[in-house]
């Protein structure tokens, strides 16, 4: 029987909502490997594999370091969400440009600096040409649980995975809205470091 022990870290999103079963449905199968899971945001993940603390980490979209070995595992996808009353709730899709008309500017919830998810919303705005300092920025929470609950408060609007709201979305605390320019997807990626060989 397979026996030892893994310290791994993971970005907050894949770490909260997907690993977990992954984890447990492993253990069942493997019981004597002792797992140690850190979860945090990704250039926390990064620092931890740089300092030796973790085995490898599992981070959404590309390292900031090209010190890693680099292997997408699985897709996420991004959207809007917003509270029930809010108008855009009985859309389906809306523009990413409505966040920034005058008229209508938001009170947009951002990650904070470090965090993959609001890289990748930095970058899918500015392939948009909008930059950050279009936005009208009301928080910046440093969780994905927080944000949901002032977005559920009325506090504003903000960008999140799927996999994140997925219980809010079935219990209609928040709806999910799809960018009507393209869907925001990105990859979780294995990363670890150059010395270490990764499997096919």
């Amino acid at each position: 029987m397979i026996k030892g022990g893994v310290t791994f870290g993971a970005s907050t999103t894949i770490g909260n909502h997907v690993l977990p079963c992954v984890i447990i449905d492993f253990r069942k199968k493997h019981p004597r490997i002792r797992i140690n899971m850190l979860v945090g945001n990704a250039k926390r993940i990064e620092d931890l594999l740089n300092a030796g603390f973790i085995d490898f980490g599992i981070v959404a979209g590309e390292p900031s370091s090209n010190s890693f070995n680099v292997k997408p595992v699985v897709q996420d996808e991004l959207g809007f969400i917003v509270p029930q009353a809010h108008p855009w709730s009985r859309k389906e899709l809306v523009s990413i440009l409505e966040i920034t008309l005058e008229i209508t500017k938001e009170p947009f919830i951002m990650r904070e600096a470090g965090s993959a998810t609001r890289q990748k919303i930095e970058e899918y705005l500015l392939s948009h040409g909008i930059g950050v300092t279009k936005l009208h920025i009301a928080l910046v929470l440093g969780s994905t649980e927080s944000i949901k609950e002032a977005v559920a408060g009325g506090a504003g609007i903000s960008i999140i995975s799927k996999w994140d709201a997925m219980e809010e979305i079935k219990t209609g605390k928040l709806k999910f809205i799809v960018p009507r320019e393209e869907k925001i997807l990105r990859s979780f990626s294995l990363i670890m470091p150059q010395n270490m060989v990764l499997s096919p």
